[in-house]
């Protein structure tokens, strides 16, 4: 059989079942029958085979059913009947299944044959695998998708970094705000919604925020010991619904999040630095100040270190005979309630475990820093966050350092300024080890000074006698001149009065002698260890020693202290000790003077750069040796046959716990050796 059109030549049936043979798009021929089970399949080619993994003759004699799946769309099924029954063609596009049950997408055509009454005798499908394009077609989509949320997302933290860049430290709080403004936009519909911040126990809403329940929180991790949080809440009226941030809209979120995390972190890492810098600083100047006294420094580093941490309430406690003690509080006003905070009513029943976030300040006795929201105290204001430190001397806990808020939204600690805060109470801890040292060679000092003092005056036995023994035989020849007048009957009121003034003058020269060596050898724990004392006057005081002294030796002194020098803090008996030891040794230097030779001793006082005052000794004698030189301060090392070695060791031990040192000179002639002693702070200053 053969056809024919137009009078043209007629083509061979095969040519025909050729081309659907070898057409390249899968073809699939059947009858018209669309009541279940559907149309019969007649003819499929090879490129159907491929596509749909079935052999001719399975397909052959079956509904095209057999292609169906879960996901073939029904309603594009329910379309192609409509169009067929209506006479038209069809296209569409759903999922088929291969005989392996793998889905493909399917885009088909349905065309009806008809014979020449226009009758539908078959319909040709004319089938594609579109699953490829499809594919193309869906990453393109989602390229594109993409896109605009990568630069919604760049937009949002272009703005974030812009705001976060732009902030300083005293305006924290608006940058928040601002932030929890811009937390919406992060949502495809950002007025369905608004936002707010809650950090360091405050919150920061955006304008318009009204409190619902939330649609979304999540944590906001900073270096402050409790975590903030932001929450999205829906707006009322804005018809968005409860849709929580989803997909995109929560990966914007966290990153405009993270923006804001590293800000905080970023003002309190600053914060805290600023903070340790200070309290280093703070502490190399307590450290250097030698004259103030531990509880000086402490109150100083209470006020300061407060200032610095932004604290309402500072306490400084000991433990003392078994019992916690508050040494220093500040400010002063609250001292009161600082010393509460030991007393065991103030504290929540239970109180004892450091872990536990509501513990009061008194069950924290622990080797490392604690920082916490802190219970409500029963008196006083009500501690809102404190942050402390144990105090520790030879490893063992003896105080506390804590600082405390009383203020409902006091700046946040980090653990910065806990490390801060452990430097602070170790510094605290060196100074009360250094005391207590301090004390026990002072005692020590104080001892060996007293038996080098008995010792010096038991070589000055002779010389007193001598200077005792003058009014001693003034006072015996006024009481016999009186007694002979009185006997005689000779004597008037006016001369028996002049002889007795005079006796009682020698008198009161013997007792005035004897007042200074006893001063000089006693050894009295209870007596003021420092007095203010000019240059001139600690001499004057031990004059009538140094002049035994220079008796002994056949020497002359002169002094050079003017009365304009600044007077000194200092142990006064400590200090003539060290001044009547370094003008015995310059006695001693010019005993192998030459007759002819002078021999003099010059006592002198100046001030220095730093406006401490400087103390000279010096002789005419031959000068030292460098032997001599090198170990001037060497205890027991002496030059005299009956030295003990220890006077000059002793005396500077004297001069350096005064915080002053002791040297020797280098004059043209003779030796000489000076002494530095700080000036006292408020000069004159009363005894």
């Amino acid at each position: 059989m053969s056809r024919a059109s137009g009078g043209r030549e007629a083509l061979p049936d095969e040519v025909f079942v050729r081309a659907m043979e070898q057409c390249p798009d899968p073809v699939l021929i059947t009858d018209t029958r669309l009541d279940w089970p559907g149309p019969t399949v007649l003819f499929v080619n090879a490129a159907f085979e491929a596509m749909s993994g079935h052999r001719r003759d399975e397909i052959i004699g079956q509904s095209p059913r057999l292609l169906q799946g879960p996901r073939t769309e029904r309603s594009v099924l329910r379309r192609l009947r409509r169009q067929l029954e209506a006479g038209e063609d069809f296209t569409g596009e759903t999922v088929n299944y291969r005989r392996n049950g793998e889905e493909y997408q399917l885009e088909w055509r349905i065309t009806a044959l008809r014979d020449e009454q226009g009758r539908t005798t078959h319909y040709l499908s004319i089938q594609r695998d579109v699953t490829e394009r499809r594919r193309e077609r869906q990453r393109v989509r989602d390229y594109e998708r993409e896109q605009r949320r990568r630069l919604r997302l760049l937009t949002l933290l272009h703005r974030a970094a812009v705001l976060a860049h732009d902030a300083r430290d005293d305006n924290r709080d608006d940058v928040l705000v601002r932030f929890a403004a811009l937390l919406p936009t992060c949502l495809r519909e950002p007025a369905r919604a608004a936002a707010r911040i809650v950090y360091n126990g405050r919150a920061y809403p955006c304008p318009g925020f009204q409190p619902q329940p939330p649609l979304h929180r999540q944590p906001l991790p900073t270096l402050l010991p409790e975590d903030g949080f932001i929450e999205l809440v829906p707006r009322r009226g804005s018809g968005g619904g409860q849709r929580p941030p989803e997909g995109d809209e929560l990966d914007i979120l966290n990153a405009v999040q993270e923006v804001l995390r590293l800000y905080l972190i970023c003002v309190e890492t600053e914060q805290a630095q600023r903070n340790g810098q200070a309290l280093i600083g703070l502490i190399r100047r307590l450290s250097t100040d030698r004259r103030a006294a531990v509880e000086q420094k402490c109150a100083v580093l209470l006020e300061q270190a407060s200032r610095c941490l932004g604290a309402d309430l500072a306490v400084v406690a000991r433990r003392q005979a078994g019992q916690w003690t508050v040494l220093h509080g500040h400010p002063a006003s609250h001292l009161p309630v600082a010393t509460a905070l030991d007393v065991s009513p103030l504290l929540p029943p239970g109180c004892g475990a450091v872990e536990d976030l509501q513990a009061a300040s008194s069950c924290a006795w622990s080797q490392a820093p604690r920082h916490w929201r802190l219970a409500h105290g029963e008196e006083g204001p009500a501690l809102q966050a404190g942050l402390q430190a144990p105090i520790l001397v030879q490893g063992e806990v003896e105080g506390y350092l804590a600082f405390f808020c009383t203020r409902a939204h006091c700046a946040g600690w980090c653990a910065m300024d806990a490390e801060s805060l452990q430097l602070l109470a170790q510094w605290v801890g060196d100074q009360w080890a250094e005391a207590e040292y301090e004390a026990r060679s002072r005692e020590q000092r104080e001892a060996l000074s007293h038996v080098y003092r008995i010792s010096l005056l038991g070589e000055l036995t002779s010389g007193l006698a001598h200077e005792l023994n003058q009014p001693l035989s003034a006072i015996i020849a006024y009481a016999d001149a009186a007694a002979e007048q009185l006997e005689g009957a000779r004597a008037t009121p006016g001369e028996v009065r002049r002889l007795l003034d005079k006796l009682i003058a020698q008198a009161q020269r013997a007792s005035t002698v004897m007042q200074r060596v006893r001063a000089f050898a006693r050894r009295d724990p209870g007596r003021p260890r420092e007095a203010c004392r000019t240059p001139a006057e600690l001499v004057a005081e031990i004059r009538e020693l140094i002049d035994i002294e220079l008796d002994r030796g056949g020497a002359a002194l002169r002094l050079d202290l003017p009365d304009v020098l600044p007077a000194v803090q200092v142990d006064a008996v400590q200090i003539q000790q060290v001044l009547l030891n370094l003008i015995r040794n310059a006695v001693d230097a010019m005993r192998e003077n030459a007759a002819d030779q002078p021999r003099g001793v010059t006592v002198s006082a100046t001030v220095d750069g730093a406006g401490d005052v400087v103390f000279s000794v010096c002789d005419t004698g031959p000068g030292m040796s460098e032997a001599v030189r090198a170990n001037l301060f060497v205890p027991f090392y002496t030059t005299k046959p009956d030295g003990m070695g220890l006077g000059l060791p002793i005396s500077q031990s004297i001069i350096e716990a005064h915080g002053g040192r002791l040297w020797a000179g280098e004059p043209d002639a003779g030796s000489c050796l000076c002494f530095q002693l700080p000036a006292a702070r408020v000069n004159p200053c009363t005894q």
